[in-house]
């Protein structure tokens, strides 16, 4: 069985199971698998697909299925990472080089079954470039701090948003406040009606809302203020809360004399919704997410979630995508103690860190001068 072609991917979308239930540290019985398309022959993964019971298969980059042709994606594409680079004055790079060949699959096995071991079947095969289970992220907790210059709002003697005061935040807001800067928050959503966030949503200027057409031609329909990689929507409403926590503390509105103030309180946040109303999210949906965000012109991604887990190529093949597009990515390092250093990998390396904080160190690292 070949990996299927893209006429075949709305099919397969429309197939996919939609929110999973987890298992121990992945989503039970899926894998994520890169081929390498010069190897990819008609069958040649045929006897391990047989072996365990391939039931569906989809890319990794889903698109919604009321989306225009294939063709028309990618001319509309093409022209926006040619406008996108332009303004940024930056090389372009394409998502379609780590993407195209990557695919999700569901395979029918007991939820027992240790998709570690299944993946390391597939990346045996030379025609795989690496295989994963689809590891599960986990929103960080993160403190309800509601008052910029008050003190005391729970006995204790500092400020009640004292981060601010730390990073220097109102010196800075003399320079800049964030104005003309799209933050991408891959998270839980934004709630849309908040007072302070509402004047600061990213708007799609070239989607109208609710016309169920693709408007902009980007593949996903009524993308508004971004776009939901749980459910496969335009439904970026938080049913969590810690999108909504996490949008605010990177643009609140400011000077409104209402609640809190962002660090960046003129950006405007778009809402990448991977992470589900339990605060779990997939390395697929979150990859996804995070390409979307590079491609619809976030100049910052910020991914206040992470897990401990043996390396993940999905993660690391999209972070590759917004480092070589010049987006900052801010990572989340927890709150356990985790190890988030980076050390060279292999395929078969068992050693674990915290990712994707783990991915940011390992660029750190690469971009030093030796």
């Amino acid at each position: 069985m070949r990996f299927p072609s893209s006429s075949a991917f709305l099919l397969l979308v429309l197939l996919a199971p939609a929110v999973p239930v987890w298992a121990d540290g992945y989503v039970p019985g899926r894998l994520l698998v890169k081929v390498v398309p010069s190897l990819d022959a008609p069958g040649r993964l045929d006897h391990l697909h047989r072996r365990y019971h391939l039931a569906r298969a989809r890319p990794v980059r889903r698109v919604d299925e009321a989306a225009p042709s294939p063709a028309a994606r990618r001319s509309a594409e093409a022209a926006r990472w040619s406008g996108l680079f332009r303004r940024r004055g930056a090389a372009p790079t394409s998502a379609g080089r780590s993407f195209a060949s990557t695919y999700v699959l569901d395979f029918d096995v007991p939820r027992d079954t240790d998709m570690r071991d299944v993946a390391a079947a597939y990346a045996k095969d030379p025609a795989v470039a690496w295989a994963q289970p689809d590891w599960i992220r986990r929103a960080s907790v993160a403190p309800n701090d509601p008052f910029f210059g008050t003190s005391g709002s729970w006995g204790q003697g500092f400020g009640d948003l004292w981060g601010l005061a730390r990073i220097a935040a109102p010196a800075a807001w003399d320079i800049t406040r964030g104005a003309g800067v799209v933050i991408a928050v891959s998270d839980t959503g934004i709630d849309a009606t908040h007072p302070d966030l509402v004047a600061n949503l990213w708007t799609n200027p070239d989607e109208v809302p609710g016309n169920g057409i693709d408007d902009d031609g980007n593949g996903y329909v009524d993308d508004v203020h971004g776009w939901n990689f749980v459910a496969n929507d335009a439904d970026v409403d938080d049913d969590h809360g810690h999108g909504t926590h996490v949008a605010g503390t990177a643009a609140a509105v400011g000077q409104n004399g209402v609640g809190i103030v962002g660090v960046a309180f003129e950006a405007r946040v778009m809402a990448v919704k991977g992470l589900g109303a339990d605060g779990n999210g997939s390395d697929g949906d979150l990859a996804d997410g995070i390409v979307y965000a590079v491609e619809n012109g976030a100049r910052v991604i910020n991914a206040s979630w992470g897990a401990d887990s043996p390396l993940s190529p999905v993660l690391e093949d999209a972070l590759d995508v917004a480092e070589e597009a010049g987006v900052v990515f801010v990572a989340a390092a927890g709150n356990s103690g985790s190890e988030v250093d980076y050390t060279p990998f292999t395929r078969v390396d068992p050693q674990q860190r915290f990712f994707p904080a783990a991915f940011v160190r390992r660029v750190r690292h690469r971009s030093s001068p030796q």
